[in-house]
């Protein structure tokens, strides 16, 4: 096998990453657990989930706890989303202060409620509203900025080129590019060569996202389009070890086998504890009920074992659930996924 890249390494202004694998911004999903997990994987750089402009700057305490940033979860780039370029910027500066190692522009949010404030994707049918803001925002930091972004509003009307225009303009760091339009919300497949035509346009790297959900996918990303990095988000979810496959392709190395029954209910394990660890039992153990989801996909008896765990408060009486389906799943035969199956 031979390597993808000449080196691992990928600049992002004065920011470099060790590696090309970067995890996104994922509402509800990428807090400070789920973040700590994949680095240990090897995400080169994981983003937070989406944080709210005005939130920030009104110093709303459950937002600016979102932008905490420790010594053990580094680099991080901080999310941000919001209509308004003077207060975007505002917040900019508080993500900055907060030790973040960049800040992230949400341009590719297709939730209602954020669209109707103008926000998110919306922002994307207002070039000239967007220009203000990428000049307001990189004016306020020096830490490095990038977007993350929609293909348009529209499938039959994307804007990757006028938008690669605008934010190299306004001195931009890098572009991640999930292409769905904003009609398409997350039907449909992403259309890759608007990666490749973003690529084609730009001086800045550009990380491609979108139906990442096996390293074969990544791979074939990076080879169709010419991206410099790609941006993993919903492949990973209950499966970080997506992430050490992705590098090792990359890297021309041996890819892991995906994780057994057994391998992923020990993660599942894992990742409550840490749940429980970071918010107490009494937002831990809600917080678990949807991840519980991702690890158990496809094991003999997750329904009854999803039913079992909706009905439990106490977080002695989940972990010993856990560890009951655990054991049950230790004495399946262990499936060979070859790396394939992400």
């Amino acid at each position: 096998m031979t390597s993808i890249f000449p080196t691992q390494s990928v600049s992002i202004g004065s920011l470099t990453l060790s590696g090309r694998v970067v995890l996104a911004p994922m509402a509800g999903s990428t807090d400070r657990v789920f973040r700590t997990l994949c680095r240990a994987h090897g995400a080169s750089l994981c983003v937070t989930e989406m944080v709210s402009a005005d939130g920030l700057t009104r110093r709303n305490r459950k937002t600016l706890l979102m932008i905490a940033v420790s010594d053990n979860d580094r680099p991080l780039g901080v999310q941000i989303f919001g209509s308004d370029p003077v207060i975007l910027a505002d917040a900019a500066r508080i993500v900055e202060d907060a030790g973040a190692d960049l800040v992230d522009l949400n341009l590719g949010c297709p939730v209602k409620k954020v669209i109707k404030r103008g926000a998110g994707a919306a922002i994307l049918g207002d070039l000239p509203r967007l220009r203000r803001i990428l000049h307001q925002v990189v004016s306020a930091v020096s830490i490095p900025v990038t977007i993350k972004m929609r293909s348009g509003i529209r499938t039959d009307q994307p804007v990757v080129t006028e938008v690669a225009r605008i934010a190299q303009d306004e001195g931009i760091s890098a572009i991640a590019l999930h292409p769905r339009s904003l009609n398409q919300g997350f039907s449909g497949n992403a259309d890759w060569s608007l990666i490749a035509q973003l690529v084609e346009h730009c001086s800045i790297p550009v990380l491609g996202s979108g139906d990442i959900c096996t390293h074969l996918d990544a791979v074939r990303m990076v080879r169709q389009t010419g991206c410099q990095a790609v941006m993993v988000a919903r492949g990973v979810l209950g499966n970080p070890h997506l992430i050490r496959q992705i590098n090792a392709a990359f890297g021309g190395k041996p890819i892991p086998l995906g994780p057994s029954p057994l391998e992923r209910l020990n993660a599942l394990l894992d990742f409550y504890d840490l749940n429980i660890q970071e918010y107490g039992a009494r937002y831990g153990v809600p917080r678990m009920r949807t991840a519980v989801n991702w690890y158990i996909r496809g094991i003999p008896g997750a329904a009854a074992f999803r039913r079992t765990i909706s009905t439990l408060q106490n977080p002695d009486h989940v972990r010993h659930a856990i560890r009951r389906f655990r054991d049950q799943a230790a004495r399946l035969p262990i499936s060979d996924s070859g790396g394939e199956s992400g």
